[in-house]
């Protein structure tokens, strides 16, 4: 994983501020990418999709529908998809009785960014890990939660 992304992971929500380099880095499609994308019947679904792409991409995590969404990155996707950024705060409006199309968005976006279920020996394997983890003390006698990230 590249240093840069740590600073974002786990992230539930947007940075209050996106920076120029955060579009560009996570927010900016490939050919691929963009094929997905265009892929999807109407503008907004479009915009959802992209949204979607570049959270997981920049946090590990699916974005729900009612996160507020920066209106700078709706204009920064608006553009790269020439289309006219929407009108709204969060994805509520755009899902609104529509859970499992918000589900096949945020599974969409774990596929093409090559996220898999972890399988079970997988599973078994990070909770023997984390168990052995909390036992071990660092150097100095004391257990830190930064060294989980590490």
């Amino acid at each position: 994983m590249d240093h840069l992304r740590l600073a974002y992971l786990g992230l539930r929500h947007f940075p209050h501020e996106l920076t120029e380099f955060e579009l560009h880095t996570f927010f900016t499609f490939s050919n691929r990418e963009r094929a997905l994308i265009d892929g999807r019947r109407s503008h907004l679904y479009r915009l959802a999709v992209a949204l979607h792409l570049g959270f997981v991409r920049m946090t590990g995590r699916t974005l729900d529908a009612y996160k507020q969404v920066p209106k700078r990155l709706w204009q920064h996707l608006s553009e790269q998809l020439s289309i006219d950024p929407p009108d709204l705060g969060t994805l509520r409006s755009l899902y609104d009785g529509r859970s499992e199309m918000l589900a096949d968005h945020q599974k969409l976006a774990y596929e093409a960014l090559g996220f898999r279920p972890m399988a079970e020996h997988q599973r078994r394997y990070v909770v023997r890990w984390l168990k052995v983890l909390k036992f071990v003390d660092t150097a100095n006698g004391v257990r830190s939660r930064a060294n989980l990230v590490r």
